[in-house]
């Protein structure tokens, strides 16, 4: 949460249309997923409105990106 409260000061803004989380692995998917990870991190700072939109990326998985979209939409904060 402070990488995006320092980006939030460098662009002197109060919102971010676009966090991504990087370079999505399978093994991620779990961990981020759960209480205390990445994603439940993104999740908040969209529902606080301070980022728009979420997204996840990657350059040979694209089952590892299907299981991560799967995975958060069941969340209902998604």
């Amino acid at each position: 949460m402070r990488m995006i409260e320092k980006s939030l000061e460098l662009l002197k803004t109060d919102h971010v249309d676009l966090w991504q989380l990087h370079d999505w692995h399978t093994v991620r998917c779990e961990r981020s997923v759960c209480q205390g990870g990445a994603m439940e991190a993104l999740l908040e700072m969209k529902e606080q409105k301070v980022v728009r939109h979420l997204g996840l990326t990657g350059h040979y998985r694209p089952d590892a990106l299907m299981e991560g979209i799967k995975a958060v939409s069941h969340s209902t904060r998604f």
